[in-house]
């Protein structure tokens, strides 16, 4: 290792963010924002997780919604939408981490 990139290590040890249960924030967060860089260029994934919830919404929404009126003041499209969404997050997440691997 040459002495500007020790030099430069030991100034990134000392200014470090204490980590959270053996996790520092800055990983995580350069973490995200490569992921999210990586996401945003595939288009394939944005289209796919779009379609994913308009099939989830048609299938679920309107085709049982036809025989539940209403479920505590909500129609059923409304009630199963932000399940929706978590399955949906669920999902690119699980894509994510095989991605990783």
């Amino acid at each position: 290792m040459s002495q500007a990139a020790a030099g430069r290590f030991a100034a990134i040890k000392s200014a470090e963010i204490p980590a959270w249960a053996g996790i520092a924030p800055s990983v995580v967060y350069i973490m995200w924002q490569r992921e999210m860089r990586r996401y945003l260029r595939d288009r394939s994934q944005i289209m796919g997780a779009l379609s994913r919830t308009i099939l989830w919404l048609v299938v679920l929404g309107f085709g049982l919604g036809a025989s539940l009126r209403e479920i505590e003041g909500y129609t059923y499209s409304q009630y199963i939408l932000p399940g929706v969404i978590t399955l949906n997050v669920l999902f690119a997440s699980l894509q994510c981490a095989i991605a990783l691997v």
